[in-house]
């Protein structure tokens, strides 16, 4: 027997996702949510906690943009900390005092500390407080701040009792400001040559910014005809709008074009596929650089690349066909998956969806089939559909090596492979 190692390809595999396209934080304009809870700390939406609270009246109370609510500490000392998914740069913090039947319940001082990760701090500034008046207010002078964080705690001293806030109003700005880098590439669906849909591929000369403050998941896109990069509410897939009200993006499927509704008229034509999902401009949810999805459609951009197992070569080597996409494809969900997440399929010059399981011993993905027939496919990532045949969510493919290790076994003239996976 006789045992040589080498390198053969990798079978069953995404080799490639294409990055035509780069997002970035910049420094936007920033505008204070109310809050109806606490929310979670290192979350994706602002949030608040405390040390303390007296009388079930928590920290969130300061915030929930009211003159008839306020937060307490539990004692004369204690803190509140507020957390926002991108980093903030507070520059002032206005503070309406609490009261206690009808006495004032001030701050008299403090210390405000940033971190990025709430545990390691940095004092940012100290402050006093001569606003003695029921409901008055003062400032917080932070112009001093010239750091971004995500954390910012104050440590507060009360006069003498239960410390009371009954507000704070936050001037900031905060790295808040999503971008579509100078030099992306999108891809803009017009039409077809014949039946063959047709996708301008638009790179990018100068950066494309949005800034949005709220807790809306959207969809953003970049729209040719004005040239910016904007994010919106709904999208769908059809013939025309599904709805009068408001805005919609709708993949027109008659067309091959993405149009933009508002109260169901067109507004205008030209939109991109999707570059990412995002929550305001807070926190990007999914980035749709590989694969993504509009509608009832997903779809696979230029150059995903993989190795297709197709059984296996004369010396034992696994066999494989590969695959580079040299243009968009598209695939439409249908009723049997309405409802239900499964892996994505690709194959030559196809996208697709369902659960293929891989036969390492013949190197196929088989299916169940009376003849226990194979699929020349890849299982790699996954859709989620929901009972209306809309894409809800994507997972982006793995990404592998194109070769691998393996060990050919020579026994009796036989060659057998063994792969180190």
């Amino acid at each position: 027997m006789k045992v040589f190692k080498g390198t053969q390809d990798n079978t069953n595999v995404i080799t490639a996702i294409p990055s035509p396209f780069t997002l970035e934080f910049k420094e936007g304009s920033w505008t204070q949510q109310v809050l109806t809870e606490n929310g979670t700390m290192g979350g994706k939406y602002f949030a608040t906690s405390t040390s303390s609270t007296y009388n079930s009246e928590y920290p969130y109370l300061a915030f929930d943009g009211k003159d008839t609510t306020q937060f307490t500490l539990n004692g004369n000392t204690g803190n509140i900390t507020i957390y926002f998914p991108r980093p903030l740069k507070i520059t002032n913090v206005n503070i309406m005092n609490g009261k206690d039947s009808g006495y004032v319940r001030p701050i008299s001082s403090g210390v405000v500390s940033g971190s990025d990760n709430n545990s390691s701090w940095t004092q940012i500034t100290t402050f006093t407080n001569s606003v003695t008046s029921v409901k008055g207010t003062w400032n917080i002078n932070m112009s001093s701040n010239t750091k971004f964080y995500k954390y910012y705690k104050f440590d507060l001293v009360g006069d003498g009792s239960y410390a009371r806030i009954t507000k704070m109003t936050i001037t900031a700005t905060s790295m808040n400001n999503l971008t579509l880098k100078s030099g992306s590439k999108v891809y803009v669906p017009n039409g077809f040559n014949g039946s063959t849909p047709i996708f301008n591929e638009i790179t990018l000369t100068a950066d494309k910014s949005q800034t949005i403050n709220d807790k809306n998941v959207r969809p953003f896109f970049y729209r040719s005809a004005q040239d910016t990069f904007q994010a919106f509410g709904t999208h769908t897939s059809g013939t025309g709008p599904s709805t009068t009200s408001g805005n919609e993006v709708v993949y027109r499927t008659d067309l091959n074009k993405i149009e933009l509704y508002t109260n169901g008229a067109l507004v205008t034509q030209g939109l991109s596929l999707p570059v990412c999902t995002a929550i305001g401009t807070q926190y990007i949810n999914e980035t749709f650089n590989g694969i993504g999805y509009i509608g009832n459609y997903f779809f696979a951009l230029p150059h995903v690349k993989g190795n297709i197992p197709n059984g296996f070569n004369s010396n034992g080597t696994n066999k494989v066909t590969k695959f580079d996409y040299s243009t968009v494809l598209m695939r439409v969900t249908d009723s049997d998956w309405y409802g239900k997440s499964s892996q994505l399929r690709f194959w030559e010059n196809e996208i697709a969806y369902g659960t293929v399981p891989y036969d390492r011993s013949t190197n196929y993905n088989r299916i169940s089939m009376p003849d226990g027939g194979v699929r020349a496919c890849v299982n790699s990532g996954n859709v989620t559909i929901d009972a209306n045949g809309k894409v809800t969510a994507i997972s982006q493919p793995s990404v592998k090596s194109a070769t691998m290790d393996s060990y050919r076994v020579h026994v009796n003239g036989n060659v057998y492979s063994v792969m180190n996976l």
